[in-house]
């Protein structure tokens, strides 16, 4: 019985045990990439969005940088994931691109599993772009150029593309996220940056683009454009400012914490062997008593 009864709870204990697996990370490619998970089990996502481009007058203005998001998932082997990683605003005369969103979105399920939102391109001067932003704010759609028509190109969102200017693009909605350009201004990055504008006329016109992410930012007029939204939809949620490293570029990390064990069909028949034993003794243990 003693032997038993360890042999059964040794096999249990290995069909249930958490496995830690493998960690995947994701940088910059300028388009989308697939990742198709191995196991069933637990997942922890992180993403960063990527930073903004400066102004080239030599200013000092600082870089905004994008957001950092992470939470932890549920998944299903064979789940497909769609990654794009943010690609860093373009420099420019004036006025700098946004940097693009990274986006982890659930083909399978159809859902957005992880944005990080993209910073503001930088205008002249001290005017720097905002950072992206680690809130999930706004509706999911693109941000609007900068005011009355003029300015930098909103970022581009989960929903919909960024605002024009009459002087720059907006960047590209999910899953286009194309970079906006604008008129001697820098270009947007991947992830849906918006585009920086210079119109000639050494400020009102012009200003840096906004930021890609789940809402994009709304492009600036004589100013910095704002950053892109983020979005987590995971448990154990983390947030935070991204750094400057990658080149400026986002990037994306999966790391498997726990999977679900399967018994083998061999495994399987042993714990339906033991099962049928447990009640054999108790069936035997019965007639003796009466």
């Amino acid at each position: 019985m003693r032997k038993f009864f360890l042999a059964g709870a040794s096999l249990v204990a290995l069909t249930s045990a958490a496995i830690a697996g493998p960690v995947s990370g994701f940088n910059y490619a300028g388009s989308i990439v697939t990742y198709t998970v191995a196991d069933t089990g637990i997942y922890q996502i992180t993403a960063s969005g990527a930073q903004g481009g400066q102004d080239n007058a030599g200013n000092g203005a600082a870089i905004s940088v994008g957001a950092m998001i992470g939470g932890t998932f549920s998944l299903n082997a064979g789940d497909v994931l769609r990654i794009a990683v943010g690609g860093a605003g373009g420099a420019g005369a004036w006025a700098g691109g946004g940097g693009g969103g990274t986006f982890v979105f659930d083909q399978t399920t159809g859902l957005a599993l992880v944005i990080a939102g993209g910073g503001g391109g930088g205008w002249f001067g001290p005017y720097s772009g905002g950072n992206g932003l680690t809130s999930q704010g706004g509706s999911g759609g693109g941000g609007a150029g900068g005011s009355g028509g003029f300015g930098g190109g909103g970022g581009g969102g989960l929903n919909g593309n960024g605002g024009n200017t009459t002087t720059a693009t907006g960047g590209g909605g999910f899953p286009d996220l194309h970079g906006g350009l604008g008129v001697q201004g820098g270009a947007g990055g991947f992830g849906g940056g918006g585009g920086g504008a210079l119109n000639g006329d050494g400020g009102g016109t012009s200003g840096g683009g906004g930021g890609g992410g789940y809402t994009g930012g709304t492009g600036g007029r004589s100013n910095g454009g704002e950053g892109g939204n983020s979005f987590n939809g995971g448990t154990s949620q983390i947030a935070g400012l991204g750094g400057a490293d990658h080149g400026g570029n986002g990037y994306a990390t999966i790391a498997e914490t726990s999977s679900v064990s399967v018994p083998e069909p061999v495994s399987g028949a042993l714990l339906g062997i033991g099962v049928v034993g447990v009640g054999f003794v108790r069936r035997h243990f019965a007639q003796k008593k009466s």
